[in-house]
């Protein structure tokens, strides 16, 4: 499918850097496994974008003697079922990048036919479990957040908003850019 981070309610990896089991929940992504724990569905969204953009070649070999030269075999490559219910939208096995590192040599489960998947990057799915994680602390909606106070070596900040405007107060030196930055590093 061609949207297919949409259409997806469950994404299975399974490759080097260990099996994942991910959900669709309300919110986003969960891993269910290895952990249950909120996933970054950015990251996953993302990666699954990437996936039906990805154009292939035609056929490299069909030969399972070949594979490893690709990086396709069972104990090298990543292997991405995607599912939308009890449907499988998406069986691939991912192997190393191409020559000129703009794909990833792949094969559909099922099928003996190696192809190389053009603008797909052969770490999107092969990633350690702690790049799938969500990595934030806490999720506020901005409209929640009305002032937010900092404390820095040189001094205090108050960020505060009336209505859709925002205010800084604090000592001058704790105004300077650079003691700002340090302090404030956030993203809405």
């Amino acid at each position: 499918p061609e949207d297919l981070a949409s259409s997806a309610s469950r994404v299975e990896m399974s490759g080097p850097e260990g099996a994942f089991a991910f959900a669709r929940s309300t919110g986003g992504w969960r891993m269910e496994s290895p952990v249950e724990y909120p996933a970054d569905s950015a990251a996953l969204d993302e990666a699954l974008k990437r996936l039906p953009a990805a154009s292939l070649t035609g056929s490299l070999t069909e030969d399972p003697v070949r594979y490893d030269l690709f990086g396709l075999g069972r104990s090298s490559a990543t292997r991405v079922r995607v599912l939308a219910g009890a449907t499988t939208l998406l069986d691939v096995w991912l192997g190393k990048a191409s020559s000129d590192f703009d794909g990833v040599f792949s094969r559909y489960e099922g099928s003996p036919g190696v192809t190389q998947a053009i603008g797909l990057s052969a770490g999107s799915f092969n990633k350690p479990l702690g790049d799938w994680l969500d990595k934030r602390v806490c999720l506020l909606q901005s409209a929640q957040v009305s002032r937010l106070d900092f404390k820095t070596s040189q001094g205090a900040l108050t960020l505060s908003r009336s209505g859709k405007s925002w205010s800084l107060a604090g000592s001058k030196a704790a105004l300077s850019t650079e003691s700002f930055i340090s302090a404030a590093s956030f993203q809405e």
